[in-house]
């Protein structure tokens, strides 16, 4: 439970953690830890107030785009925070660019790392490589003015990629098929169509000279395989993800049959990554660097021991697993 009153827990006795306080069936309990208590709680991509207070680098990020877990609103977060806690990396997340919600279902939240697409910024110019790291690519969108980002691609990737993610019901399954664009996407203007580069342009808000010649460039290296501005489709990484049918290179094809189609792509989050300071033992130090008596923490809660990077899927589970099996072994000890 977050802090009361006085901003301290009940359990606080003697600067020490003992134990936490706690609700059960709608009356206030405290459940006590002799060694001390530790803490695994998720991070607080939900909770709009925080993202605004610590993420000023981030914005505009109102917790919408995440789809971390509902439960993950930071109360515990704030609670440890109240009792002189010291923090890190408050403003990263685990960045994972994608569509609007309605479509992230669909396989344009990967289509990034296929051929024939490319992501263009408010000006309409490429600005990363789009087929890294999703960490890498989210961060990129906030320091290049591409917040929202658009997602350029062909009609020829249209009839080439399946519209859907995951198995559909067999009922379904036609409509995720290659070339089966959902009607609806067009009607509701989710996604944007026209017959040329140029007109395209001003349905995304950009100078279509610039988005032209942004395409054109794109195309004169990508039809060779090649992406010497980002560097798209060098690494084992790039090719594994693209299409390995797709020659001379399984990530980058060029964006050249008409018609042409755009959509919005926001900075979407798998979660948080900030948090409280822990040192090797998982214990809470506080702003002086000491050891909060009694208490430990693991999970997104707690500032990464991975920095500003991120090895992968799970990664955040593993720092979770282990951190918490080395806090019981101290508390024990």
């Amino acid at each position: 439970m977050p802090p009361t009153g006085t901003n301290r827990p009940s359990a606080l006795e003697d600067g020490r953690v003992t134990g936490v306080r706690a609700e059960r069936d709608g009356a206030s309990v405290v459940v006590r830890g002799k060694r001390g208590v530790l803490l695994a709680a998720g991070g607080f991509e939900r909770n709009a107030e925080m993202r605004r207070k610590y993420s000023a680098a981030t914005q505009p990020n109102e917790a919408e785009w995440t789809v971390g877990n509902p439960g993950n609103t930071g109360e515990v977060l704030a609670a440890v925070i109240a009792l002189g806690a010291k923090t890190d990396y408050m403003d990263e997340a685990v960045w994972n660019p994608g569509p609007r919600a309605d479509l992230g279902a669909s396989a344009l939240s990967v289509a990034r790392q296929y051929p024939r697409t490319i992501f263009v910024n408010r000006q309409g110019k490429r600005f990363c490589n789009e087929s890294n790291s999703y960490v890498e690519v989210g961060r990129a969108m906030y320091a290049n003015d591409a917040v929202p980002a658009w997602l350029i691609f062909d009609d020829e990737y249209r009839r080439r990629y399946p519209w859907g993610q995951g198995l559909p019901r067999l009922r379904d399954l036609a409509s995720v098929l290659p070339g089966r664009m959902p009607a609806h996407l067009l009607k509701d203007g989710k996604i944007k169509t026209v017959g040329t580069i140029e007109d395209l342009a001003p349905l995304i808000g950009a100078d279509p000279a610039t988005l032209a010649e942004t395409v054109r460039r794109f195309n004169e290296h990508a039809a060779r395989g090649e992406d010497p501005e980002f560097g798209r489709g060098v690494s084992r990484y790039n090719h594994v993800l693209g299409d390995p049918g797709n020659k001379p290179n399984p990530a980058l094809g060029p964006i050249d049959t008409a018609p042409f189609y755009a959509t919005e792509i926001v900075p979407g989050d798998v979660g948080t990554s900030g948090g409280v300071i822990t040192n090797e033992h998982a214990q809470v130090l506080d702003e002086s660097g000491a050891p909060i008596p009694g208490l430990y923490a693991t999970g997104n809660m707690t500032a990464t021991v991975m920095g500003r990077t991120y090895p992968g899927a799970g990664a955040s589970i593993a720092n979770t697993m282990a951190f918490g099996y080395i806090a019981a072994r101290h508390a024990a000890g």
